[in-house]
Parts: C-alpha cells; sequence; structure tokens
C-alpha cells in the first residue's frame, strides 16, 4: 500500500539502498547505486513523480501522519528534488498513442506541507482546468483504458484525471473488515450510477471483475457431494481422478467457518 512503499522508498533513499532514481537506463538500474554518496543522491533524485502521488494518497485517504512524514522527509532530503505530474496538452491527441513527438505537460513544484493537504488541492484543481484529457477521442468514446495502455507503453506517468474519480471512495480500511470486503466496497462505490453514466465502458470492467472479487459459494448438495469425492480420493491413495475432455486434474477444497462452509474447485494441469 501507499504508506508501505512510501516508508520503504525513505529508508532506502537514507540507506543509500535501492531508492527511486530518474534514470530511463536499464544499466543504470541494474547498477543503482553505483555510489553511496551525496553527490550520487542529488544527481539521480532531481525530480520525482513517486512522492507527490504518495502524498496525494495519503492525503485522500485522511492519513495525515503519513503525509505529514513525506512532507518532512521532502524537506530534509529532497530540497533539491522537483516534486512534478504529468498532464496531457493539446499535441496528446495526435501522439500519445504512438509517440511520434513530445507532448504533454508536466505540473511542478507541487506542495507538500505537514499539516496540510496542500498537494492533493493543488493537483485537483489543475486536473479541473486542464481539459485537454476530456477531449481525447479515447477518453470521448469511452475507451479509456486505451491512455493508460498508451501511458505504460511509453513510459508516461497516469494523467491525474484517470484517478481523480476514486479519490471521493479512497478511506482508510475500518478496524475488523477484511481486505476483500473493502475492495469490494470501494468497486462498488467507485463504479455507482453517476461513475457509470460518464465512463461507458465501466460497466463493462466491473461486470467482470466482479464475480472474483466475491467468495464462491455452493448449495448444501454440492457440498455433500464435494466431500464424497474427497473421500473417494483418500480410498484411491490420494490419487486424483482426472475429469473433462482436456485431462485436468480438479481438486475440490472444502473449507467451513463461522460464516457458513464454502467450497471452492483448484484445476491443475497433468503432472
Amino acid at each position: 500500500m501507499a504508506e508501505e512503499l512510501a516508508k520503504h522508498s525513505m529508508f532506502a533513499f537514507k540507506a543509500h539502498g535501492r531508492y527511486p532514481i530518474t534514470s530511463r537506463s536499464y544499466w543504470d538500474l541494474v547498477d543503482h547505486p553505483s555510489e553511496c554518496s551525496d553527490e550520487y543522491r542529488i544527481a539521480s533524485t532531481e525530480g520525482s513523480i513517486l512522492y507527490p502521488l504518495l502524498a496525494t494518497w495519503s492525503a485522500a485517504r485522511g492519513e495525515q501522519t503519513l503525509f505529514d512524514e513525506i512532507a518532512k522527509f521532502s524537506e530534509d532530503a529532497l530540497a533539491h528534488c522537483t516534486f512534478q505530474t504529468w498532464f496531457p496538452d493539446e499535441d496528446s491527441e495526435d501522439n500519445l498513442y504512438l509517440n511520434r513527438d513530445s507532448h504533454g505537460a508536466a505540473l511542478a513544484g507541487i506542495p507538500v506541507t505537514e499539516g496540510k493537504r496542500d498537494a492533493l488541492d493543488f493537483i485537483l484543481a489543475e486536473a479541473k482546468t486542464n481539459k485537454h484529457y476530456d477531449h481525447l477521442t479515447a477518453v470521448k468514446l469511452g475507451h479509456w483504458p486505451i491512455v493508460l495502455t498508451a501511458c505504460r507503453a511509453h513510459r508516461l506517468p497516469v494523467p491525474p484525471q484517470v484517478w481523480r474519480d476514486l479519490l471521493p471512495h479512497v478511506s482508510r480500511p475500518a478496524r475488523g473488515r477484511s481486505r476483500r470486503q473493502m475492495t469490494v466496497r470501494l468497486r462498488h462505490q467507485t463504479l455507482g450510477p453517476k461513475t457509470l453514466a460518464r465512463r461507458g465502458t465501466h460497466q463493462r470492467v466491473a461486470q467482470s471483475l466482479e464475480p472474483a472479487l466475491l467468495p464462491v459459494t455452493r448449495p448444501a448438495a454440492e457440498i455433500r457431494r464435494s466431500a464424497a469425492v474427497s473421500a473417494k480420493m483418500s480410498s484411491n491413495g490420494g490419487k486424483r481422478a482426472r475429469t473433462g475432455r482436456s485431462g485436468c486434474l480438479r481438486e475440490c477444497l472444502v473449507t467451513e467457518s463461522a460464516k457458513g462452509i464454502s467450497r471452492r474447485a483448484v484445476s491443475k494441469a497433468p503432472q
């Protein structure tokens, strides 16, 4: 999560470990850190999109302590570093997908101040006034994942407009609530009627992802049958029965909990 990533990155920087650097060369990453000196750290961390993003998510989740830690780290160790993010501009429509030419605009000087949430407010204010993302053809046609694919292929930061709609629903998990329950709740909130109306393809994405997040439950009759299969496997000396035309091995796992009994099937390739 954001807290672990932030603390690990800050610790690595202080210990001259494998902290994030600005180089685009894989050879530099393999050799990093090539020196354990302040000069090398300063030269390798002239700019950052990671720390302002972590600060933004910390502010959105109400984690002021983590936000203040990043702010203090920025003031003490990264005074030389420019906190920035990336926005599309008027040239992005012609160059984003094939990367023919440079495009986009950097939003630099993102403030991260102790006791505030200025990083989040600063980025959201710019995202509200920057209309170039909404004018991208892929976004207008509801194919926003193409923008994410292009950013990943050409190593560009994800535009803040993509995760802007997630922020109101990002909150700290309540104690006693599992991560799976929080994931399902967050996806239901994020892909609500208003969001679905704005982004048409989100509905199809939600329908394809939602079943994978919910527990698989079966009637008691099927559970008894699965128990019989397990007993038969035990009587055969632990040998699994082959099922299906492909000859895959199907293993039935029966688990019992306070909330009820669930059955999960695991398919394995033939040994």
